[in-house]
């Protein structure tokens, strides 16, 4: 199980690399494997290909373009979640510091029991807080060294988020991937001025909770994207570019006899403050102070073949979250005890999942989970 290596290997280093080439350096070292020097005057491309792990890439094709220019391994951050992910790619630091640990955050107990019985405004007042809370920590792409674009799907644009995360960018809206080769082309030739370029890739994320890793139409959906990727390198080729291709987190395949839910087990759910919130691999639970050792015992007995069970503040002491003070908002963000699912094993029935069974899921530390590839390649 490996933690993420916030010292010199992580994607937040990865930032950091990326922030320093722009003058503004991270209070984390930059990717040991990436120095931030290499790529000073350079326009930069960066790609995150959501949901695509490190191992995943190896078993669908050594001969592929990524692989090819595979620079190093990467860690991602704990929990390997895409609201925690994606933070620290736009902020170049760990949870520890911004606190964003998934899409939905606590609230008191009356209206988030409430909002359960309305999953799209809890989801659209949880992106909305998060945006609030997080704010102030994000900060890597408010630069004046260059100017900053962002490229992602056109059904992404939620202005209220990517303004406020990702800084001022300019918003570039496609339908296809296939249309980024000739958008990113036009931005990059586009004038002499410096440029950041981050470009957003959905389809591995959505692809593998549906179909798996595994599947046909995973590996598919690779080497369509892998091809896209070709083609946007050869068409910006001699423009004095850095593209970096990288992922935010691996997944996990999980059967549906390693589901766990937690409506099974009322007389856990009724020691709690609020629902529990997270993903289905890592889970935060509101526990009454008065039951904290008939909660442990409780999980030590029903479900301690599917999880491990950790205080949420030791995990905050130990580095699972990042290095540095903690912002004081993670230890309210992560409640007072953390669940972490062993194996391939997943909670099925947090509010925000998908009630249909998803074939894969993440958040959590298993290899899958949290080596991600980097690539690089100079155009």
């Amino acid at each position: 199980m490996p933690l993420p290596n916030y010292e010199d290997g992580s994607i937040v280093n990865l930032a950091s690399s990326i922030s320093g080439a722009f003058g503004s350096p991270s209070s984390y070292k930059p990717l040991k494997a990436l120095d931030s020097e290499s790529l000073k005057g350079k326009n930069i491309v960066f790609v995150i290909l959501d949901g695509l792990g490190y191992n995943c890439l190896r078993r669908f094709g050594k001969n592929s373009f990524i692989y090819r220019n595979l620079k190093t391994k990467a860690t991602s951050v704990f929990p390997s979640d895409t609201a925690a992910c994606m933070t620290s790619f736009f902020s170049a630091r760990s949870v520890q510091q911004h606190a964003i640990t998934g899409w939905f955050l606590p609230r008191n107990r009356f209206l988030t029991r409430i909002l359960n019985f309305f999953p799209e405004l809890n989801w659209f007042l949880s992106r909305l807080r998060m945006v609030w809370k997080g704010t102030s920590n994000v900060s890597l792409l408010r630069i004046q060294t260059a100017k900053i674009y962002f490229v992602a799907p056109s059904f992404f644009v939620r202005p209220w988020y990517d303004l406020f995360s990702i800084g001022n960018p300019y918003f570039v809206a496609y339908d296809a991937f296939s249309d980024v080769v000739d958008q990113v082309k036009k931005i990059i030739l586009n004038g002499n001025e410096r440029k950041y370029v981050a470009v957003y890739c959905y389809k591995f994320d959505d692809t593998f909770h549906t179909y798996g890793t595994r599947s046909k139409k995973g590996r598919a959906v690779f080497f369509e994207v892998d091809k896209v990727l070709k083609s946007l390198s050869n068409s910006i080729s001699g423009s004095n570019t850095t593209m970096i291709i990288t992922a935010d987190h691996g997944m996990v395949d999980t059967r549906k006899s390693e589901l766990v839910r937690l409506t099974d087990h009322h007389e856990l759910l009724d020691m709690l403050e609020i629902p529990p919130l997270g993903n289905s691999r890592v889970a935060y639970f509101y526990v009454r102070s008065s039951m904290s050792g008939q909660f442990e015992q409780y999980v030590r007995k029903k479900l301690g073949k599917f999880c491990t069970l950790h205080r949420s503040e030791d995990l905050i002491k130990k580095g699972y979250f990042g290095l540095f003070e903690p912002n004081k908002e993670l230890f309210y963000t992560v409640g007072n005890y953390t669940m972490i699912m062993k194996g391939n094993f997943a909670i099925e029935d947090l509010i925000h999942l998908d009630p249909n069974h998803r074939k894969a899921h993440h958040g959590a530390l298993s290899e899958d989970e949290m080596y991600v590839p980097v690539s690089v390649i100079d155009c």
